[in-house]
Formats: C-alpha cells, structure tokens, sequence
C-alpha cells in the first residue's frame, strides 16, 4: 500500500471514530454501561464498553450510528459485564467493584 493511501486511511479512520464516540457515550450511558475505547480501523467503529448486566443492545448502537450518518460503516461491540471482586491485604472479605 502506497503511504499516500495508508496516510488518508488512517485520517478517515480517526475521524470516523471521533463522529463515532459521543453516539457511542450515549449509547452505553442509557444502560449505565462506560465506554472504554471507540477506534475505527479500515472503515469499521470499533467499541468497547465494560457494565454489569444487562447489556445494552448493539443493534441500538447500530441504528444511532447509522441515524448520525456512518451506515457505510461496519461495527464492532466489545461487551465485558461482570463484576469485579476487590480483595484488600489482611482483610477476610471481598468487595464487589464495577468493571
């Protein structure tokens, strides 16, 4: 790939995941849900977000995406629910922490 070539993707792509990242805040935050990354890599937004169950809904996400023009976009969602057990030095018990 000429570097003019893989120059202009990369800009596209960063762009495309800067237009993609304030749908996607909006997305995780309806189901309390954080957004950890939003990248694009050769035309596709890629999302990843960490909250406890339930999961919010990447069709959701798509159909925001594709409202706020990227529909020639593709998508991928990352989803990591669960919890987190915090287990301090010296201390018997184990507290549960987001992410």
């Amino acid at each position: 790939m000429p570097l003019a070539v893989g120059t202009a993707q990369i800009a596209r792509d960063r762009l495309l995941a800067a237009q993609a990242q304030p749908v996607a805040l909006r997305w995780a935050q309806t189901g309390h849900w954080r957004i950890t990354a939003v990248d694009a890599r050769n035309g596709e937004i890629i999302v990843s977000a960490v909250g406890l169950p339930p999961e919010p809904a990447p069709s959701a996400l798509r159909e925001a995406l594709d409202a706020a023009g990227m529909s020639d976009a593709g998508l991928r969602v990352r989803l990591v629910g669960g919890y987190t057990k915090v287990c301090r030095a010296r201390q018997a018990t184990c507290e549960s922490a987001f992410g």
